[in-house]
């Protein structure tokens, strides 16, 4: 809407007389065009308004913006302590004049302008604690989805060790361990502990939640408020790194096998965050090999449309090692077995050779 700045007012006092002293145009709000009673500025441009008059705009409002200046606001408001103590200079002047729109001649007291703004940010400050509630709900939602369809997910449970049986012995330099305990074969990846390239995906997910959360913040401040609805595919992208980031040193995977069932499970700090398990007879061929590259290499196990993955940074020379000690302990004839488990299959989905049902 227009607004007029007059340069002079002429009011009439409230007790009915007809002349009355002129107003400084200085005192008069631009919404109300009533001399100001608790004047208050916006920090984005410095124009002074009535703290009611301007909350009422605001309110009416989709995006704050300055009445006068139309530039998007934050939403703080700040007492203007020169411009109060003015008009009650000039209410001292003119004692017995009540100005126009007044239901009388005193200021609010600090204390209720305080009260006021301090009731204004308590407002803010519960919309955005609402607001970051719900999206790390979501985000954890997310997560949570992400785990389960990749991993099986179950509640965590803390899971007892399977260690204490013969140990075997892995390939030289592996940090594989793997025992015999109670006519079940147990393969363990221990957890990697902090790597270099660990430190640089934190950094990166830091350095991504930082500008999300700017992002955000700065969308809210200005009213934005549909940006800061597509800022929650990102928070929940950036909280999934990080976590699994923070997870990976301590994550470690465990291989238990029986002569008809097996299980792979993961655990961190022995906290147990996915199983799988089925019967050894569901297993559709002999249990593959797959690698990213020559220090990227997984075990496969495909128990009818699904892949179970054991391992992610193994070596070609480890998984074959595994791949063998599950022929021998499923009583199936080693040199047999090795010809077919060692055809490997490539990242990009091609297989060396086809086999049928085993």
């Amino acid at each position: 809407f227009d607004i007029v700045l007059p340069t002079e007012v002429l009011v009439k006092a409230m007790d009915g007389d007809t002349t009355g002293p002129l107003e400084p145009s200085v005192f008069i709000c631009p919404i109300t065009h009533a001399m100001f009673r608790d004047p208050v500025f916006v920090p984005e441009s410095g124009n002074t308004y009535e703290r009611s008059a301007i909350q009422t705009h605001w309110s009416a409002q989709r995006k704050r913006r300055d009445p006068l200046t139309n530039v998007l606001c934050a939403g703080s408001l700040h007492t203007n302590w020169g411009l109060r103590r003015e008009v009650q200079s000039f209410l001292d002047e003119h004692v017995n004049y009540v100005p126009a729109g007044w239901e009388d001649r005193n200021l609010p007291p600090i204390e209720t302008a305080k009260a006021a703004a301090n009731a204004t940010q308590r407002g803010k400050g519960c919309r955005r604690i609402a607001f970051w509630t719900l999206s790390l709900l979501f985000s954890m939602a997310v997560l949570v989805e992400h785990l389960r369809a990749e991993s099986a997910f179950y509640w965590p449970i803390l899971e007892t060790s399977d260690v204490g049986g013969v140990p075997l012995k892995v390939p030289k330099g592996s940090r594989l361990e793997a025992w015999k305990v109670k006519g079940r074969l147990v393969i363990q990846i221990p957890a990697p502990g902090i790597q270099g390239s660990m430190v640089c995906q934190l950094m990166f997910s830091v350095l991504w939640l930082s500008f999300v959360c700017y992002w955000t913040f700065t969308a809210w401040n200005t009213g934005v408020r549909l940006f800061v609805a597509f800022s929650l595919p990102f928070w929940a992208v950036g909280l999934m790194l990080f976590f699994s980031t923070m997870l990976t040193p301590s994550l470690s995977q465990t291989l238990t096998a029986s002569p008809l069932e097996y299980q792979v499970k993961s655990q961190v700090l022995r906290l147990g965050i996915s199983r799988f398990a089925a019967k050894v007879t569901d297993l559709e061929e002999v249990p593959g090999l797959i690698c990213m590259s020559d220090a990227e290499c997984r075990l496969i196990l495909q128990d009818g449309v699904q892949e179970i993955a054991f391992g992610g940074d193994l070596k070609p020379v480890e998984v074959r090692w595994i791949q063998k000690q599950l022929c021998s302990h499923w009583g199936l004839d080693v040199s047999e077995c090795l010809a077919n488990a060692q055809k490997p299959r490539h990242a990009d989905g091609e297989d060396d050779s086809t086999s049928d049902h085993w």
